[in-house]
Order: structure tokens, then C-alpha cells, then sequence
């Protein structure tokens, strides 16, 4: 009888130990695929977050250098008709904040087209700078015309296509970027 209750019982103790075997490793496998999953939803909504926070700060960056094209195209025009004054260029500390922005969101590409258009900006300004000293302070055979036109024909091209490829260079980061 003890034989005929062991080989009764056998099949069924292995079976239930397989049994309980497999709903442990099922277990622990469904644990180990939620944890991943929460990881990766996890890293998602960072990504997502970083992406939104650098859109946010090329968006804002860009105002800045729109307003600036805005003082570029307008100032000291060739010939003036008693147009208004040009907008101000931005105040230094929103100079300072398209700067911290750029140190903290953006990627190399686009601090490299950033310090380009500042180059082209500076330029503008210099020959501003040098068109109301030549106003203020005639010199004989220093032309402000040479300057003028300097300020129409290459800087403010210049600095215009330095800011659209800036912009182009945000725009396609953005859309480009690969979010998990």
C-alpha cells in the first residue's frame, strides 16, 4: 500500500511543484516586465520633459534674436523719412537669460549658429557706432556713406541669414529629436 500511495502521490507532488514552480518564475517574470515598463514610461516622461524645456528655450531665444533683427533692419535706415525711432535692443538681462537658456537646453550645432549671429550683430553695431560718430564728428575724406552702405548691402544680409539658419538649426533639432 505504501508503494501504491507514492506512485499515486508522486506524479501528483512533481506536478503540483511544477505547477507552483511555473506561477513563481510567471510571477517574478511579470514583476521583472513591469519594472521595466515603469523605467521606460519613466524615461519617456523625462525625455519628453527635457524636449519641452529646450523647445521652450528656443522659442525664447529666438524672440530675442527676432527682436534684435527687428533693431537690425531698422536702424539708421539709408535714407529716412522721418519713420519712427527702432525698437531698443534687448536690456541685458534678457540677453543674460537667452544665454543661460543656451548654456542649459541647447546642443553644440546650436550654440555654434548662436555665436555666429552674435558675430553679425556686433557688426551691425559697430557700423551703427561708427555712422553716429562720423554723424556727430565730420572728418574730412571719411565717408559715412561707405558705412551705409556697408550696413545695407552686407551686414544686415549678414545678419539676417545668420538668424534663419539659427532658427532652421532649432527647428530641425526639434523635430528631430528622438523621444523613446
Amino acid at each position: 500500500m505504501g508503494w501504491n500511495l507514492v506512485q499515486w502521490l508522486g506524479p501528483a507532488v512533481i506536478t503540483a511543484a511544477v505547477g507552483i514552480a511555473a506561477l513563481l518564475v510567471n510571477r517574478s517574470q511579470a514583476l521583472g516586465l513591469a519594472a521595466e515598463r515603469s523605467e521606460h514610461e519613466s524615461r519617456l516622461a523625462k525625455e519628453q520633459r527635457v524636449h519641452q524645456q529646450r523647445a521652450s528655450a528656443y522659442v525664447e531665444v529666438l524672440t530675442i534674436a527676432e527682436r534684435v533683427g527687428q533693431w537690425v533692419s531698422l536702424t539708421k535706415p539709408a535714407i529716412d523719412f522721418g519713420s519712427p525711432p527702432p525698437p531698443a535692443l534687448p536690456d541685458f538681462l534678457d540677453q543674460a537669460r537667452s544665454q543661460a537658456l543656451l548654456n542649459a537646453y541647447a546642443s553644440t550645432a546650436v550654440k555654434t549658429k548662436f555665436k555666429e549671429w552674435r558675430s553679425t550683430v556686433d557688426e551691425v553695431i559697430r557700423a551703427v557706432e561708427q555712422i553716429e560718430f562720423l554723424t556727430e564728428n565730420p572728418e574730412p575724406g571719411v565717408s559715412r556713406a561707405r558705412v551705409w552702405a556697408d550696413l545695407e548691402t552686407k551686414f544686415r544680409p549678414k545678419e539676417r541669414e545668420a538668424r534663419k539658419l539659427l532658427a532652421d538649426q532649432m527647428a530641425d533639432e526639434l523635430a528631430n529629436e528622438r523621444i523613446l
